[in-house]
């Protein structure tokens, strides 16, 4: 049962002014276990940094994690840079690279500093407007077996054992791909190789990460990882009538997406809240000037990014921070483009996430907070002046028909106008109603 924080949030939401968006809410609570609904919603407290946590349904039912799992792939990326830079004092992330044996190279006119690939460039496009292919270019970067190295001592749950909109088996998933570095300073003619050629991680050498492995609440439940009544073949579109086995997908505790948010946001400090003793920095100290940069792409909508640049209705922020609709509903002084005067008018609202949408499943991980005025940031892209935040990891499941892969699911009826809802009750909570 809900406790009385989210019972009061819910009634918050099912006052929403937008009817679709209570017709959402009031379905999917009056049946959650079908639509795997679950939320964390931790109070957090800029001035003394405390936390106090509410959770519903949490880890119940399984929940792919789609693009919002793109988060931990480019941090472990930014621990291999910097494990990397201190054998080799002259790479960073803005450093040209390739995945080529000997060509350290690659164009990317997108890249409107040097017109070349490099990993911050990659980070960028995959946090800026979740780009598919950015996002296998940094998880090639790190590959399977570093990426879990670095990152289970603090996100236990954690398993990325894919790329992203490919027909790749398991296996294939395993191979890692040549990569090579050079300086960007064309005078200095630095060049790694840190792979010669393709490697492929066998079970013997592939991550010790058993399919059975206890995953928080459902781990005991194999069942929640079968899914649907029916699926489509990825690569033939042959129907199979069976539940779409989630296994040897990619998956995290909605607990891990949460410690996430706190590690990026405050990485040198701990909190008992989210159940571990260990901070970023003490698992892996980070360049200031990486990490920024990763924050610095959570934050930045689409239309102001400055390198890459986007246009187009279709990259707008409210395709990328679902629930930014639902936090402009609640401020009757902002407009429906986050302009205004109201207290979450944009240049107020630090709405640092990231989204994921496949398959019927729809989530947000963010850390959304308003501050004293104007946004004032520090020199690692965090806000100085915040007066009330939430950290927020919510999910759900959208599929009526349950067949999987037939791109028919019910994003714009049901989990679009559902998150309204939510960010219309934080909003009013970031507005101090309760």
């Amino acid at each position: 049962e809900p406790d009385a924080f989210l019972k009061r949030l819910f009634e918050v939401a099912a006052n929403v002014p937008s009817k679709r968006a209570r017709r959402a809410l009031k379905k999917v609570l009056s049946d959650p276990s079908t639509f795997h609904f679950q939320l964390i919603i931790t109070e957090f407290n800029p001035k003394t940094n405390a936390l106090t946590p509410h959770e519903y349904r949490v880890d119940l039912d399984y929940i792919y994690p789609a693009s919002a799992i793109k988060t931990f792939a480019s941090l472990a990326s930014l621990m291999y840079v910097e494990e990397l830079s201190r054998q080799h004092s002259w790479l960073d992330m803005n450093d040209p690279l390739s995945f080529h044996p000997t060509r350290c190279e690659r164009k990317d006119k997108s890249n409107l500093s040097s017109g070349l690939m490099t990993l911050a460039h990659e980070i960028k496009q995959t946090q800026l407007v979740s780009s598919n292919r950015a996002f296998n270019h940094v998880f090639d970067v790190v590959g399977s077996e570093r990426l879990h190295e670095y990152l289970l001592p603090l996100f236990p749950s954690l398993r990325v054992y894919h790329r992203l909109s490919t027909r790749e088996t398991h296996e294939e998933t395993l191979m890692v791909p040549p990569l090579s570095v050079c300086n960007l300073d064309k005078k200095s003619k630095k060049h790694l190789t840190l792979r010669a050629q393709a490697q492929t991680l066998s079970d013997q050498n592939a991550p010790t990460l058993p399919l059975n492995a206890p995953y928080s609440g459902y781990g005991a439940s194999r069942e929640s990882l079968k899914v649907g009544v029916a699926y489509l073949e990825a690569k033939t579109k042959k129907r199979v009538e069976a539940p779409m086995d989630f296994s040897w997908k990619n998956r995290v505790s909605f607990y891990d997406f949460q410690r996430l948010m706190y590690a990026l946001y405050q990485p040198n400090t701990t909190h008992r809240a989210f159940g571990t003793d260990i901070s970023l920095k003490q698992a892996h100290p980070l360049h200031s000037s990486d990490l920024n940069t990763l924050r610095h792409a959570m934050i930045t909508y689409p239309h102001n990014a400055q390198n890459p640049t986007y246009q187009g209705a279709w990259l707008s922020e409210t395709r990328f921070k679902p629930l930014i609709r639902g936090l402009r509903l609640s401020d009757k002084a902002t407009d429906a483009q986050g302009e205004g005067e109201g207290l979450l008018a944009d240049q107020n609202l630090y709405y640092m996430n990231k989204a994921g949408k496949a398959l019927g499943f729809h989530l947000d991980n963010a850390l959304i907070g308003v501050a004293n005025g104007k946004l004032k940031f520090k020199r690692d892209h965090t806000a100085s002046n915040l007066r009330r935040a939430v950290y927020v990891t919510v999910g759900l499941y959208v599929n009526k028909d349950g067949v999987l892969n037939d791109d028919r699911y019910e994003y714009k009826s049901l989990s679009v106008p559902l998150f309204d809802a939510i960010g219309y009750a934080i909003g009013r909570y970031l507005q101090g109603e309760f």
